[in-house]
């Protein structure tokens, strides 16, 4: 008798290897997928800090942050703190990244994980310093708590460096 056909074992060892190549690529993709949101949020954190440092070169007045819908109390704070890190001063400050995208200086920042959800609750803290390692010039450092959705992405403030 000629009986053409694969036999129990044969199956079975064609679906074992094609289970294990199943696994190690949903691992890849998954790993891919991972690091591309990860560059994307590295990316929103950069353009929050871009943008305060715009702000900070173009030196806006109140009148510019109220233009734009920002109460008077809030744009005189942003203005009071563009100006001391324009002027050198050892200062900090926190604001959030939805007046840098009221007033134009960033685009509305989408978040990697769902497109429909943006990232404008973020905080951005600025410090800025007189530094010795560069003959007195000014440095900031800019850290970013990027929050997209209905969730915080960082537990904390996550520092970049922008240059200029």
């Amino acid at each position: 008798m000629n009986r053409k056909g694969y036999t129990l074992v044969e199956v079975l060892a064609v679906v074992a290897i094609l289970g294990i190549l199943s696994g190690v690529a949903t691992m890849a993709v998954s790993h891919y997928l991972s690091k591309t949101r990860e560059k994307a949020f590295e990316n929103n954190r950069e353009n929050i800090c871009v943008g305060v440092k715009d702000a900070i070169l173009e030196s806006p007045t109140q009148s510019d942050f109220q233009a734009v819908g920002i109460v008077s109390t809030i744009a005189q704070s942003l203005v009071n703190s563009f100006s001391k890190v324009r002027n050198g001063e050892n200062y900090t400050f926190t604001h959030s990244a939805v007046y840098l995208v009221k007033t134009g200086y960033i685009n509305e920042l989408t978040s990697p994980i769902n497109k429909s959800e943006n990232c404008n609750g973020s905080m951005y803290k600025l410090q800025s310093e007189k530094s010795v390692e560069n003959n007195g010039i000014n440095s900031y450092r800019c850290y970013v708590k990027l929050y997209c959705g209905s969730k915080w992405i960082d537990n904390d403030f996550v520092e970049v460096n922008i240059n200029e």
